[in-house]
């Protein structure tokens, strides 16, 4: 038989060849699958489908076969390739119903994992489209379509190649940030102290906590994500990563801000914006972990603040203020602003520098269009823009601008941030760069649509709860107590310290229990009575009045003298043993007394830098003299209406959570004659941490604290 005969044999048999199951048949056996859905398990469904697909493929397979045999016979150069044409369609097409096989079981997994009667593989809401590479689910099933769409992201997906050097500076940065939460960094996290306060007329109690005193910046953030990737965790980076293209929303002048803020070092310091809700719970999650993997401490949930925590830290003590930075008003003394927001365009600006000249600047000449604030705030003198007369045209540094009183940077301005409501919704605080002036007061509802997702003004800091993990305070007795004595805070097992200097108040019970003991014109209760006679020089009123007037109650107490304090040192020991002896709660084995000088050092140096005293700015934070003219021990010097000393709880405290270890009063030590800390009579060289201050008689200017002792 020559070629022509055997061509013409094969294009009749494949004409007149009838697939295994006709189309008819397919079709009716399709529909009694719908039918008998309820009546079938869905796994025996997902088969009996995939068993028509191989019908519909098959079918496709003689037309492939009539196909080529056309071609065969009109183009006879192909006889030889015919075998092998066949071959690959028949093996292509092997391989599409190897895959369809495949693929059901996992979808019907799913779907059976996930409790749902719908099928993942629906001929009428789920289109296959077989090709060579990959099968795909049109109008998807949302579960299955969440499975698929993270395997193909992941597939799909240019992840960053990472260098060596990245990988080394990544490991660097990382072990800083674990270092810092480990320690609880003064720099990094603020101790917000537990206290209430009154927000939108509704008096809230909030527990002490950690709260980072910057905004999330980008090179904390990219860390996260560069770690992530190390790990090769890249399902939690893509959820994690941020939306630069919402940049883009603010016009094409930000398309340089869409390619290099979150990329170039140059942004490194600049806060983390773009990124949703669900990025931030696992960048949470992994600082947390991270940290107890390096160090082996458990601290409490890094997080989110609540709204009303982050309100409180905000407010501090300016309850009246509806700025985190105290007052009602958006600039300075010096005409400056004091956030950045979108201040709008102005003229004549009156920021008045108070540096030097701006340095780095190519035309000399530009200069004196320019102010720069003491917080390395640029300013220009004019604005024509909405934007710049701040000092930013979008987000500046995290620690721009002057903190509040608990140290907290930009908490109104530069990016609002996250809080979670009561609802457990996502809701920003504090107004961003793009915020008129009004939304950056604390207590402004801010109209952010969908705050937990991405967007250029929105970013977000952490928090800790504060966990007291002190062991509990042991006897001779054997009795334990969780309680800190009275009045005390925790610095070691065995020694608690006065969170204040003692009071007015307080001294004045010491000499009421003498006189009720022993008697008015006892030697006791006269032994115990103040010499007010120390203000005689400065100010009648307040010889008369300071100890006397219940003004003054919480003031702190003077003109007593080392034997006096000794001797309420033991009386309060006496005093505490018996009430934990009536409670039944506590062993004998403690007593109050002064410090010693090093006890005192160490306490005074928590929560300082240095052991010389700054100032915040041009915010006082502790009670010293204030200028040369002022306080200079003459009554012509001191104004009839001053208050020379302060509240004993004035001030913010250390990290200790004592309160003015400096300043407002100089404190006696266990050393008689040797004070510390200074006064609000004494200079701040004369406050230095290391100086002893001599005494040899009752002053205005001192006064005392006792330490708690556990005797072992």
């Amino acid at each position: 038989m020559d070629d022509s005969q055997r061509l013409n044999e094969l294009f009749n048999q494949a004409r007149v060849q009838e697939p295994k199951t006709s189309f008819n048949e397919a079709k009716a056996r399709f529909n009694a699958s719908l039918k008998g859905a309820g009546k079938s398990s869905f796994i025996q469904k997902t088969i009996l489908k995939v068993k028509t697909f191989k019908t519909l493929l098959i079918m496709m397979l003689s037309i492939t076969t009539i196909s080529i045999s056309l071609i065969y016979l009109f183009n006879p150069t192909v006889e030889k390739n015919a075998t092998l044409i066949l071959e690959n369609e028949l093996n292509k097409t092997k391989k599409e119903v190897e895959t369809i096989e495949k693929i059901a079981p996992k979808i019907a997994t799913v779907e059976a994992e996930n409790n749902t009667d719908k099928p993942l593989i629906d001929l009428k809401k789920n289109e296959v489209v077989l090709t060579q590479k990959t099968v795909v689910l049109k109008e998807e099933n949302p579960i299955a379509a969440q499975q698929l769409k993270k395997s193909n992201e992941t597939e799909n997906y240019i992840f960053p190649n990472l260098t060596k050097q990245q990988i080394d500076d990544n490991h660097k940065q990382k072990k800083k940030m674990l270092k810092e939460l480990s320690k609880f960094d003064k720099k990094k996290y603020a101790f917000i102290p537990s206290g209430t306060s009154t927000i939108k007329g509704e008096q809230l109690s909030i527990q002490a906590f950690y709260m980072q005193t910057t905004e999330v910046s980008v090179v904390e953030y990219r860390t996260f994500l560069f770690d992530l990737l190390i790990q090769d965790r890249k399902d939690e980076f893509l959820i994690a990563k941020p939306d630069q293209t919402k940049w883009m929303e603010y016009g094409d002048a930000l398309q340089p801000m869409e390619k290099n803020y979150f990329s170039s070092e140059a942004y490194n310091d600049y806060p983390m914006n773009n990124v949703s809700k669900e990025g931030v719970g696992l960048y949470c999650k992994w600082l947390n972990q991270e940290q107890t993997k390096a160090y082996g401490k458990i601290i409490n949930d890094v997080r989110l603040p609540s709204k009303e925590e982050w309100m409180y830290a905000a407010i501090g003590k300016n309850e009246k203020s509806p700025y985190p930075w105290g007052g009602p008003y958006l600039r300075n003394s010096k005409g400056c602003f004091l956030a950045n927001f979108k201040p709008g365009a102005t003229k004549n600006n009156n920021c008045e520098s108070t540096l030097s000249k701006l340095e780095g600047t190519a035309n000399k000449d530009s200069l004196s269009n320019y102010y720069k604030t003491a917080d390395n705030i640029i300013v220009p003198k004019e604005s024509k823009d909405l934007y710049s007369a701040d000092g930013g045209y979008f987000t500046v540094k995290v620690s721009s601008y002057n903190p509040n009183d608990f140290g907290l940077y930009c908490m109104s301005g530069n990016v609002a941030e996250m809080t979670i409501n009561n609802d457990k919704k996502i809701v920003a605080k504090g107004g961003g760069w793009n915020s008129v002036g009004q939304q950056l007061q604390i207590e402004a509802d801010n109209d952010f649509e969908n705050a937990g997702e991405p967007s250029a003004e929105i970013g977000f800091r952490v928090v800790i709860t504060y966990l007291d993990d002190r062991k509990p305070l042991v006897g001779v007795l054997g009795k334990t107590t969780t309680d800190k004595p009275p009045g005390t805070v925790q610095i070691n097992n065995e020694l608690y310290f006065d969170a204040t200097e003692i009071s007015n108040i307080s001294w004045k019970e010491y000499v009421f229990w003498q006189a009720n003991t022993y008697g008015e014109n006892s030697k006791e209760h006269k032994d115990a009575l103040p010499d007010t006679t120390v203000w005689d020089g400065l100010n009648k009123a307040y010889t008369t009045h300071y100890y006397n007037h219940p003004a003054y109650n919480n003031y702190p107490v003077v003109g007593i003298t080392y034997n006096q304090a000794v001797a309420f040192c033991k009386w309060r020991t006496e005093r505490v043993k018996e009430l934990y002896k009536i409670n039944n709660e506590i062993g004998n084995d403690f007593e109050y007394r002064l410090p010693t000088q090093a006890e005192w050092e160490n306490i005074a140096k928590a929560g300082y830098s240095s052991i010389n005293i700054k100032k915040d700015g041009e915010k006082q934070k502790f009670n010293l003299k204030k200028n040369k003219e002022y306080f200079m021990g003459v009554a012509s010097k001191l104004p009839e209406n001053a208050d020379v000393t302060a509240p004993i709880d004035s001030y913010w405290p250390n990290d200790y959570g004592v309160y003015n270890i400096i300043g407002n009063v100089a404190e006696m030590t266990q050393e008689e004659g040797v004070a510390k800390g200074g006064s609000w009579i004494h200079t701040e060289e004369e406050a230095n941490l290391e100086l002893e201050i001599s005494y040899t008689k009752p002053e205005s200017w001192l006064g005392f604290r006792c330490v708690f002792e556990v005797i072992k």
